[in-house]
């Protein structure tokens, strides 16, 4: 596992991109968990986290696909494949996610 960020840079309910050996991964806080998915679109080649959350789902902001951050799953079109999921963990006021 690889360090992805600070604990306390992202709040309850925002989502961020960060980059992890050489994937992009989207990380979302929600009730105070951690969640991690693929960032690039599955649809077209934009950046989820440049979205928003909408509960646990999170909104492509190119064009409104949105994709559950707690599974990968596609829950709107236009995208139809699922967002890959990574394991992590919280440690010592650092989140580590597993590429």
């Amino acid at each position: 596992m690889e360090p992805a960020l600070d604990e306390n840079e992202l709040d309850d309910g925002e989502v961020t991109g960060v980059e992890v050996g050489n994937e992009n991964v989207l990380i979302a806080r929600i009730d105070d968990e951690f969640f991690a998915i693929g960032d690039i679109c599955t649809h077209e080649h934009c950046h989820l986290s440049d979205g928003w959350l909408e509960d646990k789902e999170v909104v492509c902001p190119c064009h409104h696909a949105k994709f559950d951050v707690t599974t990968g799953e596609v829950t709107r079109p236009p995208a139809t494949e699922d967002e890959p999921t990574y394991d992590l963990k919280v440690e010592d006021g650092k989140v580590y996610v597993d590429v």
